[in-house]
């Protein structure tokens, strides 16, 4: 006999799923990639508004090219805030979704600033601490990961091709 396939989810005060409680009070471990987890996360990316929020940072990135994207991101969330909308982004898109349909339809001039840059993976390795961590202030969340992981994105990657120095 196999046992059942249980699903748990909990509700709190604003009817939004929590991880459940063991009875000795700790919470139970839920794999990051349960439905649950995903279900929370997806809440918690649509309840803060991130994907067009980081849409429209990713945008102006993309256009700008600037030669520190990092400070630069940090600047734009600084100053705009979190959206509520961003042009063609719904507010129930997955903000993942949302910035890799971005980096497919970039120009390859674009393309080869986001491999240069590692624009693609800053925003997935963000997303991912988002996901897991879901700060109640998103905003000084991003600015305060982006200020420690400055360093790692905003010097250029060599070239494959690149002449080594000399």
């Amino acid at each position: 006999m196999t046992a059942p396939n249980i699903s748990i989810e909990v509700l709190n005060e604003h009817d939004t799923v929590v991880p459940p409680k063991s009875p000795s009070g700790g919470t139970v471990h839920v794999e990051s990639s349960s439905p649950l987890m995903l279900r929370q996360a997806k809440e918690y990316f649509k309840s803060n508004n991130i994907a067009p929020s980081l849409a429209a940072v990713v945008d102006k990135v993309l256009q700008e090219k600037p030669t520190h994207p990092v400070t630069y991101m940090a600047g734009i969330l600084r100053t705009q805030g979190i959206l509520e909308t961003a042009g063609d982004v719904s507010l129930d898109a997955d903000p993942r979704d949302v910035v890799h349909q971005r980096f497919r339809s970039a120009t390859p001039e674009e393309k080869e600033y986001v491999e240069q840059y590692r624009i693609q993976s800053l925003c997935t390795d963000l997303l991912k601490q988002l996901k897991d961590e879901r700060p109640e202030d998103p905003l000084e969340y991003c600015l305060t990961w982006l200020r420690w992981n400055r360093a790692h994105y905003n010097e250029p990657t060599e070239s494959a091709d690149a002449e080594p120095e000399k």
